[in-house]
C-alpha cells in the first residue's frame, strides 16, 4: 500500500521488492567473488607446496605466503611466478565482482532512502545503523511493516535467541 510522504506516494511493497532483487544478487555476487578468491588462494599455495598432510601452522603459512604473493602480483612486484597469467585473470575477475557489488549497494542505498523507516535510521541515537544496512536488512526480510515486532525480525535474521536440545543459543 503506497504511504504518503508530504506530497509524494511511496510504494513501500515495490521498494522493498526491488531491496529484496538487489540483495539477491548482491548475495551471489559476494558469493562468486569469495569463491573465486578462495580457489585463487588454493591454487597458488598448492603451488607453493600446500598438502592437506602438513602441520596446521605450516598450512596457515603457505596460504599467507599465498596471500602476499597475490598481493605482489597485484600490484606488479612480482612476474616471476609460474601462474602469473592466472592469478593476474583471476583479479580481474574479484575487481569487477568488487565493482559489481559497489553498483548494487549504491543502489540500495538510493532506494533505502525512499522508505519511511529512513527518517529513524538518519537518526543520530542509531549509530552503527546506516542506510546500506537498512537496505540489506530489507532486502533479506522484505517489508518490515510485516512484523509483529523488532523481535520477529531478530529471529527472521537468525539474531534471536532460541533453545534448541535444552540449550539457549
Amino acid at each position: 500500500m503506497p504511504v504518503k510522504s508530504g506530497q509524494l506516494s511511496i510504494d513501500v511493497p515495490a521498494l522493498c521488492g526491488e531491496l529484496q532483487s538487489l540483495q539477491r544478487r548482491r548475495v551471489f555476487v559476494l558469493k562468486s567473488r569469495n569463491m573465486l578468491m578462495n580457489r585463487l588462494r588454493a591454487g597458488v599455495a598448492g603451488e607453493l607446496g600446500y598438502q592437506v598432510k602438513l602441520e596446521e601452522t605450516d598450512r596457515k603459512r603457505l596460504f599467507e605466503e599465498a596471500e602476499a604473493l597475490i598481493e605482489d602480483i597485484r600490484e606488479g612486484k612480482s612476474e616471476d611466478f609460474l601462474y602469473h597469467a592466472i592469478v593476474r585473470t583471476s583479479l580481474v575477475g574479484i575487481d569487477n565482482f568488487d565493482s559489481l557489488k559497489e553498483d548494487y549497494e549504491k543502489e540500495m542505498v538510493r532506494i533505502a532512502k525512499q522508505l519511511p523507516v529512513a527518517r529513524w535510521v538518519k537518526q543520530q541515537s542509531q549509530r552503527g545503523f546506516g542506510i546500506l544496512f537498512l537496505g540489506i536488512v530489507v532486502g533479506e526480510t522484505g517489508d518490515l511493516s510485516n512484523y509483529a515486532g523488532p523481535a520477529k525480525v531478530w529471529r527472521r535474521m537468525g539474531c534471536a535467541p532460541h533453545t534448541f536440545d535444552g540449550k539457549t543459543l
